[in-house]
């Protein structure tokens, strides 16, 4: 998936909170020859909505979450809501959560937190390595497992539908270039797996 995306600096703190705003102005998937055409198409057209979502979003001086909020397009299709949670999740994980104590290249360091998304708690641990440091580009590879247990879920794009989950587990690796200078991450790839059990 490929989004284009807007991020103002609205406010900085005196503790170097950083609080901000999102407009996506496109997104798009990048064509692969190992996904079916159908699947392709299915996901282009669910991506449609996603352009014209906006946000507020703050994050900590050393890339943590605080908040992320968004909020849908006008005219935006029902089905949306559940496409708004998921980039909620995404806004909320594109900042690179950075270790109290200095670091370079060769560092690795652990980040646990827990997430909720369409209505799971999930507990979530990603290991951090900074690859390489070019002035103000960092290159950081992360490895990411998710776990969820027992637990009803109900989820917020589809009220009525109730699931008594039994577990899920994920896992996914990223790569990612971050420059210091910018908000957003200068460029990154990402492969994730998760699977659930419900009843």
């Amino acid at each position: 998936m490929t989004l284009t995306l807007d991020a103002i600096v609205k406010a900085v703190s005196a503790e170097g909170d950083i609080s901000y705003e999102t407009h996506i102005r496109d997104a798009g998937i990048a064509e692969d020859p190992d996904v079916l055409p159908q699947v392709a198409e299915l996901v282009k057209s669910s991506l449609g909505s996603v352009k014209g979502m906006s946000g507020t979003c703050a994050t900590s001086n050393r890339g943590l979450n605080k908040s992320t909020d968004i909020k849908l397009p006008a005219g935006a299709a029902p089905q949306t809501r559940q496409t708004m949670g998921q980039m909620k999740d995404a806004f909320a994980q594109m900042t690179l959560p950075l270790p109290e104590e200095a670091i370079g290249p060769g560092a690795k360091w652990e980040v646990k937190m827990p997430l909720e998304s369409q209505g799971m708690k999930i507990n979530q641990a990603a290991t951090y390595e900074l690859v390489s440091v070019e002035g103000d580009l960092l290159t950081v590879k992360s490895t990411v497992t998710q776990s969820a247990s027992n637990q009803k879920v109900q989820s917020p794009a589809m009220p009525a539908l109730k699931l008594d989950l039994k577990k899920m587990v994920g896992n996914g690796t990223g790569e990612v270039t971050f420059d210091l200078a910018q908000l957003m991450p200068a460029q990154g790839t990402a492969d994730a797996h998760a699977e659930l059990s419900s009843r």
